[in-house]
This record gives structure tokens, C-alpha cells and sequence, in this order.
């Protein structure tokens, strides 16, 4: 046989395997038991969406519960942290809409492609179930790939093999943080008049705007290294400006985790804002909580009683704190990490080096803390036995 007759025979049978595939293909899409180009993939949802009172969000091993919670939606498993209401919409809306630009196969065999086989051990395929009011299903769809061009996802309703592409992206996520608004606090620079770690080291801005270190009676530690108190400087007056959180639980457990790192303040014209830093592994933790009037010896100026009025502080962000300890992002972490040391070194207790002091403020504070200054860097209790010189309380 020739060369150029094994060329067209190889071309003969391509053009017979695609004409098998298109065939099949046809015919997958034309015995299509239900729906068609245009219609909803969810004919009731819409009409139904007021009635939604629970949406499940399942994927591989990890399930994600939103609630409706006297109109507003909630993670239950989560304390019952609000959760961003246009996200929540966005994905009810979206499924509501979501309407067949495309009937693919009703193999089962072939869901796997399209990541819509279901159950999904390997975590590609993703379950969609809504609840309405007393736990009536009103939808259960199974979620898979998303295609850019054209632009659409795969789906199928749960119990139908019918695979579809719909012409919308479907938002999915079951880390319920991204559902949530996790801003904990912004405080404009303008609003700030001091910022405190503990009741010692205070930073304080002037009417130009500028922040000034304030010494405590009697001066800093003569050995305290400049590069330190330049730390504290140029990292205290933003400490509070913003915080934001990874994750949230109840703060039943915040006094008894970890180690504790210091409180912090920041002083408003309503009142302070107090937060109280732990470091649990390698992640920091935190709980917050307002004091109207605190700041000065200044009465609120807002209307409610929380004195919020005119802040970046409203009564519904303050009422997020109460009864929760959020965990910081990675870097905000380091940075709390940075002002500890830096401040730790303010009033000597760091590497069991001996304290100079410069005031009798400095002395009673070690003393709370159980410390020895004038022992030995190896023996500060001056016992003899090698421990790290703090005493029993």
C-alpha cells in the first residue's frame, strides 16, 4: 500500500469516528428527558425564593451552613455570625436565573468529566440544597466545572442524570469567612486621639496630626534600643486603625488558650475601644469590646447608649464582638508579634538580661509580674535553681 493510501484511509476512518461521536452526541441531546436551550434549570426556585429559610453547601468532606435569622442571614456553626446578604443573594439569584445554553450527556459514566458525579469523594464535584421554612426541600443541585468560553457552568439536578451547561457562574464556597464582612473595626486616623498598650506605653496625636511617643514618669529604660522604640512608633498608631479576621468562634475558651500577648486601646471622643491580644500555636486571637465615656473623662456624643454616633462604630458592629474571639490574618499576626517584643523590652522583661531602672513605676510592674530584676540572667529568682525567675501567684 502506498503512502498516499494510507493517508487517506487514516483520514476515512477520523472522519467516521467524528461522525460517531456527533451522532451520539445528538442523540444523548435529543432524548433529553427534560428541558432544552433556554429554559430554567430551577423552573420553581424563583417564585420560591422568599420561602428559603436554610441553604446547605457540601463539598468533599466539608459542609457549610447558611441560615435565615429574623430576615438576616447567619452561620450557625459559626456562632451565628452575620453573613454579607448580597453574597448570600448573589448565589440564590444566580441558581434562580441559571438558564440551559447547553444539554450534554445523561451518562453517569461521563459526569466525572464535567465534575458532576455525585458523591464526589475526590471534593471536585459541589452540592447546592435549599431548605425552605421547617426543612422541606425546595432544590438540590450538583455543581461542576466552570467553562470561560463560552462562559457557563455545568450543572445537574441532584437524582437526574441530565448534565446541562447554564449560562451563569455560580458562586460556591465552603469557608463561610468569605460569606462574611470581616471587617472588625476601622477607625479613621482623624477620630483617634490616643492608642495604648496597657496603661503604659501611650501614643498620642496632636492637633497637626502628628503621633508622639509619651515617656511614663521618670523616663524609658536607659538600655531600651532605639530600633525598639522606633518599632513601637511607627506600628502603634495603625495597630487599631484597622483590624480584620480569618476566622470567628465563641470566646468561651479565650482566657484559658495559649499565652496571653498584651491589651491595647484606642481612645475616641465617645469612649475606648479595648482589644486583648493571645497567641494560640502560631495564630493570634482576639476579643474586643466598647467603653463609652472612657476616653479623657469625655461624655459619648453619640446618640445610643453604646456613644457610637460619628464613628466608623455602630451599635450592630459592636454587638458583633460581644460573646466572640476572632483569629487575625497571618501577617497582622507578625506585626502584633513585633510590637509585644518591642514593647516587652520597654520594661526589661526580655532574655533574662538584668533591668536597669529608671523609675519605680518600672519596678512595680516587674513585681506584678513576678520577676527578680536583680537576680542573675540565668537564675532571676536567685534561688539557685535555674528557672526563669516568676513567682506562683
Amino acid at each position: 500500500m502506498s503512502r498516499r493510501s494510507t493517508w487517506i484511509l487514516v483520514l476515512v476512518s477520523a472522519v467516521i469516528i467524528a461522525g460517531g461521536l456527533l451522532v451520539a452526541s445528538l442523540r444523548e441531546r435529543r432524548d433529553a428527558p427534560d428541558g432544552g436551550r433556554g429554559e430554567r434549570l430551577l423552573a420553581d426556585l424563583d417564585a420560591r425564593l422568599d420561602s428559603v429559610a436554610r441553604i446547605e453547601l457540601v463539598r468533599g468532606g466539608a459542609t457549610a451552613v447558611i441560615v435565615r435569622d429574623d430576615g438576616a442571614w447567619v452561620a450557625p456553626e459559626a456562632t451565628g455570625y452575620p453573613l454579607e446578604s448580597a453574597r448570600v443573594r448573589e448565589l440564590l439569584v444566580s441558581l434562580a436565573t441559571a438558564t440551559v445554553d447547553d444539554v450534554l450527556t445523561a451518562r453517569p459514566e461521563r459526569h466525572g468529566a464535567l465534575e458532576l458525579a455525585w458523591p464526589d469523594a475526590d471534593g471536585n464535584a459541589r452540592l447546592v440544597r435549599i431548605l425552605g421554612d421547617g426543612g422541606p426541600v425546595i432544590a438540590e443541585v450538583v455543581i461542576g466545572r466552570q467553562t470561560w468560553q463560552p462562559r457557563g457552568t455545568y450543572a445537574r439536578r441532584l437524582g437526574d442524570d441530565q448534565a446541562y451547561r447554564v449560562g451563569q457562574m455560580i458562586p460556591f464556597e465552603t469557608d463561610l469567612s468569605r460569606w462574611m464582612d470581616r471587617e472588625l473595626l476601622v477607625l479613621p486616623a482623624e477620630q483617634v486621639r490616643a492608642v495604648h498598650i496597657g496603661d503604659d506605653i501611650v501614643m498620642r496625636r496632636g492637633e497637626s496630626g502628628a503621633w508622639t511617643l509619651v515617656p511614663p514618669e521618670g523616663g524609658w529604660r536607659a538600655d531600651w534600643p532605639e530600633a525598639r522604640r522606633e518599632a513601637v512608633r511607627t506600628t502603634l498608631p495603625t495597630l487599631l486603625a484597622r483590624l480584620d479576621f480569618e476566622e470567628v468562634r465563641a470566646d468561651t475558651t479565650f482566657d484559658s488558650m495559649g499565652a496571653p500577648l498584651f491589651d491595647a486601646a484606642a481612645e475616641i471622643a465617645e469612649g475606648r475601644v479595648q482589644v486583648t491580644f493571645r497567641k494560640d500555636g502560631d495564630a493570634v486571637w482576639l476579643t474586643l469590646a466598647f467603653r463609652p465615656g472612657a476616653a479623657g473623662g469625655d461624655e459619648p456624643e453619640g446618640d445610643g447608649e453604646d456613644g457610637s454616633a460619628g464613628t466608623a462604630l455602630s451599635a450592630e458592629r459592636i454587638a458583633r464582638w460581644q460573646g466572640r474571639m476572632f483569629r487575625l490574618p497571618p501577617w497582622r499576626t507578625a506585626q502584633v508579634e513585633r510590637l509585644r517584643a518591642a514593647g516587652e523590652e520597654s520594661f526589661g522583661v526580655f532574655d533574662g538580661a538584668p533591668v536597669q531602672f529608671d523609675d519605680d513605676l518600672t519596678r512595680r510592674l516587674l513585681d506584678l509580674a513576678g520577676v527578680d530584676p536583680e537576680a542573675p540572667a540565668d537564675d532571676e529568682d536567685g534561688d539557685g535553681d535555674g528557672d526563669d525567675g516568676r513567682r506562683e501567684r
